[in-house]
């Protein structure tokens, strides 16, 4: 079987639910080597929607290609296990509320001193800085405030939002992009590469600066190495790996027309 293109690219993935877990699955279908974070209670999708053989559709759909360890974040201890996994791994996945990780000692100063090739996503509903940037962020939210649900629909009916996920599923593909553009542009030039995406916006520009300054709803960040590496150690070795499946519709909210 010949190499897939990401063949070597370590993921931690410790995001929930959609946008920034798909980040981690996209990158898997092309040869990364996922592992994700999930909390002691296990991932949110374990749960979500329609089950086949008890088996959440959402699980098996989003769970593919990842091996799964159990981490709690806010505990020090966990904390601790997290950067270990992270001291070696070329992309880290999150999309906890802004100021979250920092709480937590898992913050992008720490990160980036800890290993300065990683290329961190984060994935929010309003980025990282601003006056929403600590706000809570879903889709129907994006799909709301950006005017989708009021184009959509029938003239003579509400404001409709679309019946998938579909400011998720932008989101991860722009932050997918903007992994490929931070990895391979830093390498590139010698040079640290940055790279930062959200559900309506996104941006791909080289820096010296340690840290971005973007109100963008994730940001990504790697200094150049001359080339990448083949070889990973495993996180663990009792990690596990799912399967493919199907998805199915979301639960949706409406926010009211204004």
């Amino acid at each position: 079987m010949s190499a897939l293109p990401l063949d070597g690219l370590r993921v931690v993935d410790a995001a929930s639910l959609f946008a920034g877990p798909v980040i981690g699955t996209m990158l898997g279908d092309y040869g990364a080597d996922v592992v994700k974070i999930e909390q002691p209670s296990g991932d949110n999708l374990r749960s979500l929607g329609w089950e086949k053989d008890g088996v959440s559709l959402w699980w098996a759909l989003i769970g593919r290609n990842k091996r799964s360890v159990t981490l709690k974040l806010s505990d020090p201890a966990g904390a601790e296990v997290a950067r270990k996994l992270l001291t070696d791994a070329d992309v880290f996945i999150e999309n906890f509320r802004t100021g979250t990780l920092e709480r937590w000692g898992l913050g992008w100063d720490v990160l980036h001193e800890l290993n300065p090739n990683l290329v961190m996503v984060r994935t929010t509903g309003f980025g990282q800085t601003g006056p929403y940037a600590t706000r809570p962020g879903f889709g129907t939210i994006a799909e709301s405030m950006t005017g989708y649900a009021h184009t959509n629909g029938f003239p003579d009916g509400p404001p409709t939002l679309p019946p998938f996920a579909l400011g998720d599923g932008v989101a991860a593909m722009t932050g997918a992009f903007a992994v490929m553009m931070a990895s391979g542009g830093a390498t590139r030039r010698a040079a640290p590469g940055r790279s930062s995406t959200s559900r309506s916006t996104s941006r791909c520009s080289g820096s010296s600066a340690p840290r971005p300054s973007s109100t963008s709803s994730s940001e990504s960040s790697r200094s150049a190495r001359a080339t990448p590496r083949r070889s990973r150690r495993r996180a663990t070795p009792t990690a596990r790996r799912t399967g493919a499946g199907s998805g199915s519709p979301r639960a949706r909210s409406r926010l009211p027309s204004g």
